[in-house]
């Protein structure tokens, strides 16, 4: 196995549709030091249950200076955003770039994607058919649409492409074991 990151910065982008767990995956991490930046539902919710403070838990906008855009379709699509998950720390240009665009680098993006089969089971029957005539000018006809999570894919790939220095963390069953990583000061391996 190949010896990974130590999560230096200690900065983790969240936004989780499935919040199974996430309080006390935050907590966890709260407690050794990280601060939060989450979109809206995540950071209401973690407001809300996770003990947070203002210091630690910052909306996502705090890194873009918008809160969103399109009534919600464009949130954490933004260069603030993917720099700061895609830049090398040993990449001296990347640094020196970071540092002129006064942007911060990521550790951790935590995010997991809308449950589309259980809110397709709202629109369709058993048989596909539609259970009732559409009147949301959102789903644009198909509620597949509605659902169809962009920002949180387009993350996730960037947190996979830059996985010697992101951890890209997608289900909440990997919670339990980063936290033990992080108490026990142990590097993550692949």
């Amino acid at each position: 196995s190949k010896s990974l990151f130590m999560l230096t910065s200690r900065r983790i982008l969240v936004s989780c549709a499935n919040k199974y767990k996430l309080v006390d995956f935050w907590k966890g991490l709260n407690s050794d030091g990280f601060q939060a930046y989450a979109s809206d539902g995540t950071y209401n919710f973690l407001k809300r249950h996770g003990n947070s403070t203002d210091d630690n838990l910052k909306h996502s906008d705090a890194l873009t200076s918008y809160s969103k855009f399109l009534d919600g379709k464009v949130k954490t699509m933004h260069p603030n955003i993917f720099t700061g998950i895609l830049a090398d720390p040993n990449c001296e240009s990347d640094q020196e770039e970071m540092e002129h665009l006064e942007i911060q680098p990521i550790d951790i993006v935590c995010v997991n994607l809308y449950p589309v089969e259980h809110e397709l089971k709202n629109y369709y029957d058993e048989n596909y058919q539609h259970k009732y005539e559409f009147n949301n000018p959102n789903l644009n006809i198909n509620p597949i649409l509605a659902h169809t999570d962009i920002g949180g894919s387009a993350l996730i790939r960037a947190a996979c492409k830059n996985y010697a220095n992101v951890l890209p963390v997608v289900d909440p069953s990997d919670y339990d074991h980063i936290l033990y990583k992080l108490e026990n000061n142990t590097s993550f391996s692949i």
